[in-house]
């Protein structure tokens, strides 16, 4: 069974018992397994919210990711990993906006 994910545990536990939280999310199939509908069931203050069908635009992740990938890795030719990684670090740096987008560091990545 799905037991829910550390991120979602603790925004429930930080998150004063008063309020609700509104989660968007598109529409990846995973989203709506039958399990993460019984996990949300199980706490009525957690409201989901879907982006429409194709609307990818829409999305922050999605479009840094996009941005990151038409800028940066199809541009580049890597050796390793860390040195992808170090180019997806300096692409944050020089571009502020992202981390709005984004705010994790690249080595989360591979966690």
């Amino acid at each position: 069974m799905w037991s829910g994910c550390a991120s979602l545990k603790q925004i429930d536990r930080e998150t004063p018992p008063q309020l609700q939280i509104h989660l968007i999310a598109d529409n990846y199939s995973a989203h709506k397994h039958h399990r993460v509908k019984e996990w949300f069931k199980r706490r009525p203050r957690f409201v989901m919210h879907f982006t429409p069908t194709s609307s990818s635009w829409l999305n922050l992740v999605e479009r840094f990711f996009a941005e990151l990938t038409e800028e940066v890795v199809r541009e580049g030719s890597f050796k390793s990993v860390p040195e992808l990684l170090g180019v997806i670090e300096d692409y944050r740096a020089f571009h502020p906006h992202s981390k709005n987008a984004w705010p994790h560091n690249a080595l989360l990545l591979l966690r």
